[in-house]
């Protein structure tokens, strides 16, 4: 785990729509931890104009329900305050996006772990996201890997491992991936046969 997700002091967080009470309890608690905590009533895109590391809404806030009605919140680790249990309540949650929740009424106690744990959660999802964006890439992109070894292997009679070798050291004098780097050699052949031996 990175030792920079354990420190919540100087963390700013935007609470979106919770009730009097719960609020209260959070801005105290944020105040020991040295969270600034800003408080919204409603929700507004340009409230997301100031950078924030966390955010906070109630799951039991009407407005938000109605406004919010699938994931789109800006992109970064969601706390919801819950206080209803029924199925349709939990299962608008979890569209979201959440990362962690409290229960409602908010106490000091869990505050501290909550915010830990969804910024670990939302920085693990995030990075889990990424790898598989390029993987999906490079997948995508397997195809003209293999149409580059064919070209090699057709004109060229180079084997197969002999083709892709090529093909991988042509990439990394390019800071490349191979798959990347057969993009461009096939949109320009005749550019890289002086390498081709």
């Amino acid at each position: 785990m990175h030792k920079q997700l354990l420190m919540v002091k100087g963390l700013r967080i935007a609470l979106i729509g919770c009730a009097p009470r719960d609020e209260k309890a959070l801005l105290l608690q944020f105040q020991r931890l040295g969270i600034h905590g800003d408080s919204f009533s409603d929700y507004e895109t340009a409230i997301f104009d100031v950078p924030y590391d966390c955010m906070i809404f109630d799951s039991d806030n009407r407005d938000l329900i109605n406004v919010k009605t699938h994931n789109t919140w800006p992109t970064l680790s969601k706390i919801a305050l819950m206080g209803m249990e029924t199925p349709s309540r939990i299962a608008w949650v979890i569209e979201q996006g959440v990362n962690a929740f409290l229960r409602k009424p908010v106490k000091a106690e869990g505050i501290l772990s909550t915010v830990i744990l969804a910024r670990h959660h939302f920085r693990s999802q995030t990075e889990l996201n990424d790898k598989l964006e390029q993987h999906q890439r490079r997948h995508q992109l397997r195809r003209f890997l293999l149409s580059a070894q064919m070209l090699l292997i057709r004109e060229f009679d180079y084997s197969e491992n002999d083709s892709y070798e090529l093909l991988r050291r042509l990439a990394t004098n390019q800071q490349k991936s191979v798959e990347e780097f057969c993009v461009t050699f096939l949109s320009n052949p005749e550019k890289w046969r002086k390498y081709i031996k």
